[in-house]
């Protein structure tokens, strides 16, 4: 049996700070990604998989394996193995990542929990939904002007596909206003909004720009 402490790539906020995870909440091993940013050399491509978090509610040595996705498809597994809870360095980077991965814990002394194939975990993410998604993530209000200010969003593109997203921005005098972001993969954007005429209405797309265009 698969022990799925979460879809990583799948779920679009549930693991990222700021929220609580179910399996914080019981005596089930977990991990998550707490720094992942796109390699400076990649331009624009790849992911840098930095650093992760374990917890190991029983204060036993956890077991993980972390998928990663490749631009062919593909997919690959790395291991690693910790000794009780805490920050560990994962230190997986390479241009051909598109960003989708899935973790999976387990405690070592656990015989019965097995981890799936990496060809079992590529079936699974082909036969899931494979529409592009995005949401915002950071914002903040500006209380100066009594506006708001869009920092970073979630973008998740199932194929590793370049997708397009458009951010439609309501203003105070009820124009809108659009702007246009691409990106590689799945990830986290800059979104840069930082404007005192906003009302913080804002509606959104997303698109795979060779797919759908």
């Amino acid at each position: 049996m698969w022990d799925k402490v979460g879809l990583i790539a799948m779920i679009l906020g549930g693991l990222l700070w700021g929220h609580t995870p179910l399996w914080a909440q019981s005596a089930k091993p977990g991990f998550k990604i707490i720094k992942w940013t796109k390699p400076a050399e990649c331009k624009g491509r790849g992911s840098n998989f930095e650093a992760g978090y374990v917890l190991s509610p029983l204060d036993k040595p956890v077991e993980i394996a972390l998928y990663l996705q490749l631009n062919n498809k593909s997919w690959i597994v790395k291991r690693f193995q910790q000794k009780s809870s805490g920050y560990f360095k994962i230190e997986a980077s390479d241009c051909n990542y598109t960003g989708n991965h899935y973790g999976f814990s387990k405690y070592a002394d656990d015989k019965e929990t097995k981890f799936p194939t990496v060809e079992a975990v590529k079936q699974d993410h082909e036969a899931s939904d494979q529409h592009p998604k995005f949401k915002i993530q950071q914002q903040s209000e500006k209380t100066d002007c009594n506006s708001v200010k869009l920092e970073t969003g979630y973008i998740y593109s199932p194929t590793g596909q370049v997708v397009e997203v458009t951010l439609f921005l309501e203003k105070k005098d009820k124009s809108w206003r659009k702007k246009i972001y691409h990106y590689t993969g799945t990830g986290i954007i800059e979104l840069g909004v930082d404007d005192c005429d906003l009302t913080g209405n804002f509606k959104t797309h997303i698109s795979y720009i060779d797919k759908d265009r």
